[in-house]
């Protein structure tokens, strides 16, 4: 989600809020929790890939191939490796817990928040990509630069 879009929510909610809190009865919106999406479904590594082409790492020239793993095996393999970084005293960053939120599905449904707010986001998904890119980008950001190890 980008930012532009939750502050656009905000600014709705804190109208509606400032146009009826005269009255008597407290606005609908008091106490309710929104989700507030971009509201363009993705799965999680589909946005990672994007965000890395949008960062110009796209260093895979068309000749690699991506590897894709059943879910059950890459969380074994993760499994062995957390308990081999346990008994040799490193740590890993492959664990259960990124396999699993890695490869959830998962949706958020944002229908009471248009309802209730008339929210539509201002900023697509892949906009707000490649505006978070040229962001990073201009703050010196070099993807050849975060992959060294110190």
């Amino acid at each position: 989600m980008y930012v532009g879009n939750a502050a656009h929510a905000h600014i709705l909610a804190a109208s509606i809020f400032l146009s009826t809190s005269s009255s008597e009865h407290p606005p609908s919106i008091c106490g309710q929790v929104f989700f507030i999406t971009n509201d363009a479904p993705r799965r999680a590594w589909t946005v990672h890939r994007l965000f890395r082409e949008e960062l110009g790492s796209n260093d895979d020239d068309g000749s690699k191939k991506v590897l894709v793993l059943p879910r059950w095996l890459a969380k074994m393999m993760a499994c062995v490796l957390e308990l081999w970084a346990k008994i040799t005293g490193n740590r890993t960053d492959f664990r259960r817990f990124s396999v699993m939120f890695l490869t959830a599905i998962q949706w958020y449904n944002i229908r009471k928040t248009k309802t209730l707010l008339d929210y539509e986001p201002v900023v697509s998904l892949e906009d707000g990509l490649k505006r978070t890119a040229k962001w990073w980008i201009e703050q010196h950001f070099s993807p050849q630069r975060s992959r060294k190890v110190e």
